[in-house]
């Protein structure tokens, strides 16, 4: 460990700037300005060192399909290979078989009517960005960003961005945190393993958040307890490849009666992949018209 002075400046969900080396009156001033505001300040003393953290570097990428719970997944009841496109998150039939309560399986089945129908909005057709847990389920390259004070996922889809801080922060507290699409992330490593928990997405309260195509949604209540960490597993023609282990443990006092544990996968991509910019609004030929998703020519005309 190595001693480094952070002041993290947050704004519900954590919006954040950082200061390294404040003097006394430059952090005197902006502590006597934050007594007027909402605002608090975090202080950590203790941070790994540079050196002590694992090599996430490079770009990664899921694979096969978009299926957030690929072990539960099944076709007509049977179950089915969530990475066929004979059975994947658009085909009629498909589901997942979270531990949901009552109320929260009839959204799900409601929804699931909705995607069998062709008519189920996927936010991202409007280009709202996947949010938490979705930015791990996308097959889009993504970057893990890590430094001794936070973790940054860097999604090239929507751009997202999501941040885990390794500050010795704590979680904002439940009756003033703002539910927003990616909720607030503090954590730290077990050796070579991060491990966080979530808090504060808004989860389907305004209907603009998912987990996968299929309807998936949880509640605003949700919270997860996540670990990464990086390995190595058999491929189907027999190679051992590189990965980021993503472990997923989520738990919703509304919408699930039990912890509900998904695991998804990122595989190291070739030496010098890059991410590119991916502006969903630019030349978005995409509307949603009845829950449909309608593809626009060049003129502005639907394509039949």
């Amino acid at each position: 460990m190595t001693t480094t002075k952070i002041y993290r400046h947050m704004l519900g969900a954590g919006i954040s700037t950082a200061a390294k080396g404040l003097s006394a009156f430059s952090l005197g001033v902006l502590l006597a300005a934050s007594a007027f505001t909402p605002h608090s300040f975090v202080y950590a003393a203790e941070l790994p060192s540079y050196a002590s953290l694992p090599d996430w570097s490079g770009t990664w990428a899921s694979r096969g399909g978009t299926v957030f719970d690929r072990v539960s997944w099944t076709l007509n009841g049977v179950p089915a290979d969530a990475t066929s496109p004979q059975s994947g998150v658009d085909t009629a039939g498909t589901r997942a078989h979270p531990p949901y309560t009552p109320e929260w399986e009839a959204i799900y089945q409601e929804n699931l009517v909705l995607r069998d129908q062709g008519r189920f909005p996927d936010p991202l057709t409007s280009c709202i960005a996947h949010g938490f847990p979705r930015i791990f389920n996308v097959n889009w390259p993504v970057e893990f960003v890590v430094r001794p004070e936070a973790v940054w996922v860097l999604a090239e889809h929507t751009r997202s961005t999501m941040r885990i801080y390794t500050d010795g922060s704590s979680h904002t507290p439940p009756d003033i945190i703002w539910h927003n699409l990616i909720g607030e992330s503090i954590g730290h490593w077990e050796g070579d393993t991060l491990v966080f928990t979530t808090t504060g997405i808004k989860g389907w309260s305004d209907k603009d958040s998912i987990l996968d195509r299929s309807g998936l949604v949880l509640s605003e209540q949700a919270h997860a307890t996540t670990r990464i960490h990086r390995t190595s597993e058999m491929s189907d023609q027999g190679k051992m490849e590189d990965l980021l282990l993503v472990e997923l443990t989520l738990e919703d006092p509304k919408a699930l009666t039990q912890p509900w544990v998904v695991e998804k996968r990122f595989w190291k991509l070739p030496a010098g992949t890059r991410v590119m910019d991916y502006e969903c609004n630019e030349n978005n030929r995409v509307k949603v018209e009845d829950g449909r998703s309608l593809f626009l020519d060049a003129e502005g005309e639907t394509v039949k």
